[in-house]
């Protein structure tokens, strides 16, 4: 139970950050703000809809982090 609270925390925390660089980026380059709403919605879209085991939203999550940071 408390290792689903951490991944839980760490998904969550990614979608904030995420969220956060989509609307800092708005006002350096507008057209990858978009690419970053569009990755939120998916990782949403795969959280909600799609029945995968909690691990892989993490993977997720971290694989548009550091994509994000490939970026900056």
């Amino acid at each position: 139970m408390k290792k689903e609270g951490v991944m839980k925390f760490f998904i969550y925390l990614s979608w904030i950050f995420l969220l956060i660089v989509g609307v800092a980026d708005l006002f350096i380059n507008p057209y990858r703000s978009i690419i970053w709403a569009l990755s939120l919605a998916a990782l949403l879209f795969l959280y909600f809809r799609v029945k995968v085991p909690l691990y892989m939203h993490l993977l997720f999550s971290f694989i548009v982090l550091l994509n994000v940071f490939g970026k900056l």
